[in-house]
């Protein structure tokens, strides 16, 4: 499967990716050796942005060595600085004309022992050391979750995490030109809720067809198979996982691995995923309803009057009796509890908009029925719902 693209111009103007950049800018200077923690899945674009941190903090010279296990660390931090190897004591001691900043990036496990090595005796230096160069190394053991610092030494972390109102705006605005199923905005509702946090996975599953969507969470099998180690396990460092507002938020993917997998968590996973389908129908489907609902109730306007003239109002039953309703109080629901009572039946006209307009209150009561229970209704249910509203009003729009 080829990695998904990333609309990195919007993913970094969002307030938790720009705020990295921001605390780079601010505190590059403040620490003379700084770890930057992040997870083993770069965000496209986080070296990039690591850069303009660096710039913007006034470090006009950054240089970054991407080491791997056969690496000479001092004659490639040398070969910036005049040519001759470098050793860690030597970097804390040197004197650059300015501030300058040398990035340790280690691109596979024996890269990462040699700079864990190089930036431990660096640090060992400090203390006696009057030098302008700053040393950052990337690390993506997951052993700092939140940013510290002492005198000479800070962890700034990044896991490339978005916040739910930040997930929304971001798919939002990416699926403002798809919307569906119908003139409902249900697709970019689910896409934001079973991505999580992870701004890759919205954009693989904005890659979903829209009945694969509408199927979630089974359809997200393939995603899962594709990398299916990473989501055997908890882990910060491998994404699996997302701390926010001192809360630890589960990767859907890792939910449904979880699910899969049977056990004790299966089943709490399981109400997860079901809680997530439920929460995209509730933003996408109820205003969706409301907003219609006059519009329905209108075509009945001569039954619902023929109605009230006979029987005297509108009632719901209830176990304390009957009670009064109004006629701006009336849902779908009503309509169909009306029609099939057994006393006091409502008289629905046999003409096609009156009967396409029964069938979308007989859905609605369906998907409304299993919202107002925290269930996510049937994707066949929403589908004839939206399918059955839709044709109804384009076919008043041409009365």
């Amino acid at each position: 499967m080829n990695a998904p693209h990333l609309s990195a111009q919007l993913y970094w103007s969002l307030p938790g990716p720009k705020g990295f950049m921001h605390r780079i800018a601010m505190q590059a200077k403040s620490a003379r050796a700084t770890a930057l923690s992040l997870t083993r899945h770069d965000v496209p674009g986080l070296w990039d942005k690591v850069r303009d941190g660096l710039t913007n903090a006034h470090i006009d010279k950054h240089v970054t060595i991407k080491a791997d296990g056969s690496t000479n660390l001092p004659s490639e931090i040398g070969a910036h600085f005049g040519g001759a190897a470098i050793t860690p004591a030597q970097l804390a001691h040197l004197k650059h004309d300015g501030i300058a900043a040398v990035i340790l990036r280690p691109v596979d496990e024996e890269g990462a022992v040699l700079c864990n090595a190089y930036f431990r005796e660096y640090m060992t230096n400090l203390e006696h050391s009057i030098g302008s160069a700053r040393l950052f190394i990337a690390l993506t053991d997951g052993a700092c979750t939140s940013d510290m610092r002492n005198d000479q030494v800070q962890v700034l972390t990044f896991n490339g995490g978005l916040s739910r109102a930040e997930m929304d705006a971001y798919v939002t605005l990416r699926m403002i030109e798809r919307p569906g199923p119908g003139s409902t905005t249900l697709l970019a509702s689910l896409v934001t809720e079973f991505s999580g946090f992870d701004p890759i996975m919205a954009e693989q599953l904005m890659r979903l067809k829209d009945g694969e969507l509408l199927s979630l969470p089974e359809s997200l099998t393939p995603l899962l198979d594709h990398d299916a180690i990473r989501w055997t396990k908890d882990s910060w460092a491998e994404g699996t996982i997302h701390l926010c507002d001192g809360k630890t938020q589960c990767h859907p993917l890792r939910e449904w691995y979880l699910v899969r997998q049977g056990g004790r968590q299966a089943e709490l996973m399981r109400d997860n995923l079901r809680s997530r389908y439920w929460r995209a129908c509730i933003k996408s489907l109820t205003p969706w309803l409301e907003e219609r609902l006059n519009v329905v109730m209108q075509i009945f306007k001569r039954p619902l009057d023929e109605y009230e003239r006979k029987y005297g109002g509108f009632y719901r039953i209830t176990e304390k009796g009957a009670i009064h309703l109004s006629r701006s109080d009336l849902e779908y629901n009503n309509i169909v509890g009306m029609y099939f009572a057994r006393e006091n039946k409502l008289e629905i006209p046999d003409d096609p908009i009156s009967k396409r307009a029964f069938q979308v209150c007989k859905y609605a009561k369906d998907v409304r029925n299993e919202l107002a229970h925290m269930r996510p209704p049937r994707q066949d249910d929403i589908v004839h719902l939206v399918d059955q509203m839709d044709t109804l009003l384009k076919g008043l729009s041409r009365v």
